[in-house]
């Protein structure tokens, strides 16, 4: 049966209908999307999709965000949402279902994915095409260093952005100056790039019945494999039983916990600062003063 008061747009759900040949039954709003409007969509022929809708001049993020995940899906096994129909309007995934928090086993799960799409491997580190993290474009350039990579495309990119909006202070930006100097004192280049999802935390990270389902909102490159394992330790997305086996599968750098997950944290902190405001700064030069 049709709803009654549909909250898309005539424009919108005739998109929705017109691509996935049905017609509407229920929509509802799931909130949490930072450059769209996320709806739960019933369909009927049974389906439920999420469909994302684009805020303001955001449309071209979404075709981002969509081909971000097709390219997971062709030439990865990593599990994400399925994907229908994208363009600079409108995103169209599958819904996923879920129903509780994670486990031992899922842990290992999780490990065993993301240490297999750590093996897919390029010549250069980057990506073929910019991509997203939390709305925010990240520039990809490739480039054949990773510590080039990581200074020039992420570092001092990220900073610039957030200096430029006024939420990063000009002596924050001369310290990460002088951090990055000594930086090569640090951090060796990897043996090679990794394809790394880019932005997992415990949101982006699905189960349903003690089992990982689906790892969603990807913020794709080829880096250094330990970015993305950084990146899980921001909100504490994986214990114990996920480094384990991932250490089983591809051994950790001696250093990583005492000194490259504070380093590549600088760029979550640095993201952090662009979306969310000056708090991240002093966080941005507490991590920087314990290098220079």
């Amino acid at each position: 049966m049709q709803i009654t008061k549909n909250p898309l747009s005539q424009q919108i759900s005739g998109k929705i209908e017109k691509a996935l040949n049905s017609k509407i039954v229920s929509a509802t709003s799931l909130g949490g999307g930072s450059f769209a409007k996320v709806m739960r969509v019933g369909l009927s022929d049974g389906q439920t999709i999420v469909a994302k809708i684009a805020i303001g001049d955001n449309g071209k993020k979404l075709s981002i965000e969509g081909y971000m995940l097709e390219y997971l899906l062709k030439n990865t096994s990593l599990p994400t949402s399925k994907v229908y129909y994208y363009d600079d309007e409108l995103l169209l995934v599958e819904y996923v279902e879920v129903n509780g928090n994670s486990s031992s086993y899922a842990q290992s799960s999780a490990a065993e994915y993301l240490a297999t799409l750590h093996n897919i491997t390029d010549k250069y580190y980057g990506f073929e095409k910019d991509t997203l993290i939390g709305g925010i474009v990240q520039t990809n350039s490739q480039r054949a260093s990773w510590l080039d990579f990581f200074t020039n495309n992420r570092l001092l990119d990220m900073a610039e952005k957030a200096h430029n909006i006024g939420n990063l202070p000009a002596s924050v930006m001369h310290h990460l100056d002088t951090f990055i100097a000594r930086l090569p004192a640090y951090i060796d280049e990897p043996k090679q790039p990794s394809l790394i999802h880019g932005d997992i935390w415990t949101g982006n990270v699905l189960y349903r019945d003690g089992k990982v389902v689906a790892f969603i909102d990807p913020a794709l490159y080829f880096a250094d494999s330990e970015m993305e394992l950084t990146f899980s330790t921001v909100y504490n997305s994986f214990g114990k039983d996920f480094f384990n086996k991932y250490n089983e599968i591809r051994p950790l750098s001696a250093e990583f916990f005492e000194v490259k997950r504070d380093i590549y944290n600088l760029y979550s902190l640095l993201v952090h600062n662009c979306l969310f405001g000056q708090s991240y700064a002093f966080a941005i030069d507490a991590t920087l003063s314990k290098f220079i």
